[in-house]
C-alpha cells in the first residue's frame, strides 16, 4: 500500500511539473484578429532573440495571423512581429479556440514556446507553414538570401 501511495504521489508530481496551459493572447472579434492580452514580455524576449542573432532591427508591427498551411491546406493561425524595414519577421504558432487564440504555458509560470526567425530581404522572407513546420518564403531573385532561426523561447 504504502508503495503504490507512493508511486501515485510521484506521477501527480511528474504531471504538475510538466502539465501545460495555454495563455489567451487575443480573439477573432467581428471577423478580425484582435490581440488582446499584454504580450509586452513576448516583445522583451523577441527583441533580445533578434540580437543575439545579428539582427540590429526593432520589431514595431505585431498582428495575429490566420492563414492556410502550404503543403496540406489546413488552417493555422500564429502571433507575428516584423521590423520597420520589414527585414526582420518572428512568428509563433497560436491555438485557436472558442474564438480566441492561445499560446502554451508551462505551469510554474514561464511562456514556453517555439519561434523562427525569418530575415534578410524586405519584399518576401516570411514564415508561413508548409506540411505543419514554419518556413521562410524565398526573396524575389536579385535579393539577399533569406535566413530562417527556429529556437524556443522562455519568458518570466
Amino acid at each position: 500500500m504504502k508503495n503504490l501511495l507512493l508511486t501515485a504521489f510521484t506521477l501527480l508530481l511528474s504531471f504538475n511539473l510538466f502539465a501545460q496551459e495555454e495563455v489567451k493572447i487575443g480573439e477573432l472579434k467581428e471577423g478580425k484578429n484582435v490581440i488582446t492580452a499584454n504580450i509586452s514580455d513576448i516583445k522583451t524576449e523577441w527583441g533580445k532573440l533578434i540580437a543575439t542573432q545579428g539582427n540590429a532591427n526593432t520589431l514595431d508591427s505585431w498582428t495575429i495571423v490566420t492563414d492556410k498551411d502550404k503543403g496540406n491546406g489546413e488552417t493555422y493561425h500564429m502571433l507575428l512581429a516584423i521590423a520597420a524595414d520589414k527585414a526582420v519577421k518572428v512568428a509563433s504558432i497560436l491555438s485557436f479556440k472558442d474564438n480566441a487564440f492561445f499560446i502554451k504555458k508551462v505551469a510554474h509560470g514561464r511562456l514556453t514556446y517555439a519561434t523562427t526567425t525569418c530575415a534578410g530581404c524586405n519584399e518576401a522572407c516570411s514564415p508561413l507553414q508548409e506540411n505543419g513546420a514554419f518556413i521562410c518564403s524565398d526573396c524575389p531573385p536579385g535579393n539577399s538570401e533569406c535566413t530562417k532561426n527556429s529556437s524556443v523561447t522562455n519568458v518570466k
